[in-house]
């Protein structure tokens, strides 16, 4: 097990495992250069953190193409908002190739929110999960990323839970209140309409209040 970190803040000690922690030598140092020493170790497992799209991307989906396990962590509001992103880097006429890579690659996105608790001791995590299934893995290479919700939606059998299914699961548990899964929703007006079939009520914030809670 191989990790790639800018800055190592917990350092395992001899014996605490079979882990090599690689931070960068040098303030800019190129992941590519890290990776390289990565493959010369070799290395089943290799988690990166954090990873940033461009170069750095195309350089990780090269690593995994060698065989490694790959985590790498990202920031995103979303599962599709990350395989936006990732998508969207670089040229125009590479596209093709990098969602046909990237379908290929691609075992799973997750996206963790934490969410205030509803006693406001401490906070609960909604998880999304998607699984690279068949089906996802041809929505990718067709581009046709608006149709991941509802294959999502389709494919819970398979373990698959989009934000708003973990949302409406915390509040049937009465972990978290509406207005916090509201605010941690993406997809708010699908949530909302949960709560209406659920009989839970709930009003969307005005501009107004709303204003008053970013600023919080």
């Amino acid at each position: 097990i191989v990790t790639l970190e800018d800055h190592v803040e917990y350092r395992l000690g001899d014996g605490e495992g079979v882990v090599t922690q690689l931070s960068a030598e040098r303030p800019g140092q190129p992941l590519a250069a890290r990776l390289e020493a990565a493959n010369r170790l070799g290395c089943d497992l290799l988690i990166v953190d954090e990873l940033s799209f461009g170069p750095d991307l195309e350089a990780v989906l090269r690593f995994a193409e060698r065989g490694p396990l790959v985590i790498a962590v990202t920031r995103g509001l979303d599962t599709i908002s990350v395989l936006e992103r990732a998508l969207s880097c670089g040229a125009e006429e590479r596209r093709p190739d990098q969602r046909r890579r990237l379908a290929s690659t691609l075992r799973a996105v997750i996206n963790q929110r934490l969410v205030p608790t509803a006693d406001e001791s401490g906070q609960a995590l909604a998880l999304e999960l998607l699984l690279c299934s068949q089906q996802v893995g041809a929505n990718i290479l067709e581009d046709r990323l608006d149709q991941i919700p509802l294959t999502m939606r389709n494919a819970s059998r398979l373990g698959m839970v989009g934000l708003n299914t973990s949302l409406m699961r915390l509040l049937g548990e009465q972990r978290i209140e509406p207005r916090h899964a509201w605010h941690a929703a993406v997809e708010k007006d699908a949530l909302v309409e949960g709560f209406r079939r659920a009989g839970v009520p709930f009003s969307p914030p005005r501009f107004a209040e709303l204003q008053t809670v970013n600023a919080a």
